[in-house]
C-alpha cells in the first residue's frame, strides 16, 4: 500500500496495523465457531441432528449444548474469561442454531440474554462457569464471596420520616369504610378508591403492612369482587385483561405444543393426561372438565419452568419437597365448612383454595392467605379466573412470590406485559425468556 499525497509514513504504518488486527480478529472468530462445531460434532453429534430435524432443542440436549461449549470456552480463556469473550461464545452459538436466538421485544442484547446477558451477568453460560468454578480450590478462585449486611426486602425508616396520611384521604377512606358494599353505591367506593390510591400505594410501598391490616383500613378490598381488579387497573393501566385474554386460547396450546419436543417421563405423562381431561372438556357446558386439563397443563409448565437452586453450594434434595403445584392450589373436599378457615392451614403464603373436586359444576374458588388469617371468596367460576386474581393479590397487597412460584410468576408478568427488563433481582429468569420467545 502506497501512501496518498498529503498522508504521512507513521498514519499508512497505522491503517496497516489496524488492517492487519481486523483480519487476525475476524480469523480467530470464524476459528473459534468452527473449531465449537467441530467439538460438537466430534462429542455430542446428537445435538447437531436434532437441531437439523426440528430446528429446536429439549431439555436436555440443551444443557448438553451449554456444557459442551462453556467447557470449550474455559479451555480457550480459562475459569474467568472476561465479559467480551463470554458474549462472543453466545453469539456463535446463535450463529450455529438460529432459532435459539430470543424474540422477546425486551432482549436487549440481539437476543442472546437467556445465553449471556453483560449487564445482569445472567444466563446460562454465567451460571455453568459457576458450577465449575465451585470445584476450584481456593487458592485458584478469583473472588471472595462476601456476606451481605442488610437483609433482602427491609425499608430504612429514620426517625421524623414517617407521613402521615393526608386529611383529604383520610376523610375519603372515612367515607368508604361507611358505605356499604351495595351494587348501588359502587360508584361511590370506586371514587373513595380512585382518591386514596397514591396514598395507599405510599403507604403499602414503604411500611410494608399485612394483608390482614390493609384489608381492615380498605374493607371494600374483601367484600367489593371487582376492587382488586380495578387496582391492578390502576398500578398497569390497560394491562388487566392480557392474561386471561389470550391464557387459553394462545398460550396453553402453544405451551403444549412446545412440552411435546420434550424427553422428561414426567411431562411425557402429564401431556397422555391432558388428552383426556381435553376430550371430556370438549362435551360438556360447563368450565370443570376445562379445569381439570387446565391444572395438568399448568403442571406441565411449572415441569418447564423448574424453580432455580438460589443456594450457592448444592443441598442435598429433600424427599419430602412439595410439589410447585401445591403451592399454587390446594384442593379441599365439600365437607369442610362453606367458608374455609385460614388458621387450619399452615402454609404461610396466599394460594388458591378449591373447595369441591375441579370437575364438579359446584366447586368454588377462594384466595386462602393462612398467615394472615385471610380468605378471600372469588366470584370467578374457572381456574383460570382465579389464577388472574391470585397473581393480582400478590402483586396489588406488594406479598412478592411464593419462591417455589417465582417462575411461573415471572412468566405471567410476560402474559400480563408489566415485566421490566433490568429490574428484577438477578436479572431476568433465563428459563422463562426462553419460553416466552417461543410462544
Amino acid at each position: 500500500m502506497e501512501a496518498l499525497p498529503g498522508e504521512s509514513a507513521a498514519e499508512l504504518e497505522s491503517e496497516q496495523e489496524k488492517e492487519r488486527s481486523g483480519e487476525y480478529s475476524e480469523y480467530v472468530e470464524q476459528s473459534f465457531s468452527e473449531q465449537l462445531r467441530g467439538r460438537l460434532e466430534g462429542l455430542a453429534p446428537e445435538v447437531i441432528r436434532e437441531y437439523e430435524k426440528d430446528s429446536s432443542f429439549c431439555e436436555l440436549t440443551r444443557r448438553k449444548l451449554i456444557k459442551i461449549a462453556v467447557a470449550y470456552l474455559v479451555e480457550e480463556f480459562g475459569f474467568y474469561p472476561t465479559s467480551a469473550q463470554k458474549t462472543m461464545l453466545a453469539e456463535h452459538i446463535v450463529e450455529l442454531f438460529p432459532a435459539l436466538r430470543l424474540c422477546v421485544p425486551s432482549a436487549g442484547i440481539n437476543g442472546i440474554e437467556h445465553l449471556y446477558d453483560p449487564v445482569s451477568r445472567t444466563g446460562y453460560i454465567e451460571t455453568r462457569l459457576r458450577n465449575f468454578r465451585r470445584t476450584l480450590e481456593a487458592d485458584k478462585k478469583k473472588y471472595v464471596l462476601k456476606r451481605r449486611r442488610a437483609e433482602l426486602g427491609i425499608v430504612d425508616s429514620k426517625p421524623g420520616s414517617n407521613e402521615k396520611t393526608s386529611e383529604e384521604a383520610k376523610k375519603w377512606i372515612t367515607l368508604m369504610k361507611k358505605t356499604r358494599p351495595l351494587a348501588k353505591n359502587l360508584t361511590v367506593i370506586k371514587n373513595c378508591m380512585e382518591r386514596t390510591f397514591s396514598a395507599r400505594r405510599k403507604w403499602m410501598v414503604s411500611k410494608r403492612p399485612s394483608l390482614d391490616v390493609v384489608i381492615a383500613e380498605y374493607p371494600r378490598f374483601l367484600d367489593v369482587p371487582s376492587a382488586i381488579d380495578s387496582e391492578f387497573e390502576r398500578m398497569f393501566p390497560g394491562k388487566g385483561e392480557n392474561f386471561l385474554s389470550k391464557w387459553e386460547t394462545c398460550v396453553l396450546p402453544k405451551v403444549r405444543q412446545i412440552a411435546e419436543k420434550e424427553k422428561l417421563p414426567e411431562i411425557v405423562t402429564l401431556l397422555e393426561q391432558s388428552r383426556s381431561e381435553k376430550e371430556e372438556g370438549t362435551l360438556t357446558v360447563y368450565n370443570s372438565y376445562k379445569d381439570c386439563y387446565m391444572l395438568t397443563m399448568l403442571k406441565v409448565l411449572m415441569h418447564m419452568l423448574p424453580p432455580a437452586n438460589n443456594s450457592r453450594a448444592s443441598q442435598p434434595a429433600k424427599s419430602n419437597t412439595k410439589p410447585p403445584i401445591n403451592y399454587l392450589v390446594d384442593l379441599a373436599p365439600f365437607c369442610q365448612p362453606d367458608m374455609p378457615r385460614a388458621g387450619s392451614h399452615s402454609q404461610a403464603k396466599p394460594r388458591i383454595l378449591t373447595v369441591g373436586p375441579l370437575d364438579s359444576p359446584s366447586r368454588r374458588f377462594f384466595v386462602l392467605a393462612p398467615a394472615e388469617r385471610v380468605v378471600l371468596p372469588l366470584p370467578e367460576r374457572s381456574l383460570g379466573g382465579a389464577v388472574d386474581k391470585l397473581f393480582k393479590v400478590l402483586r396489588v397487597f406488594n406479598l412478592g412470590y411464593p419462591a417455589p412460584l417465582a417462575p411461573l410468576c415471572s412468566f405471567l408478568e410476560y402474559m400480563y406485559g408489566i415485566e421490566k427488563p433490568g429490574h428484577s433481582s438477578g436479572g431476568k429468569r433465563t428459563k422463562v425468556m426462553e419460553l416466552v420467545s417461543k410462544l
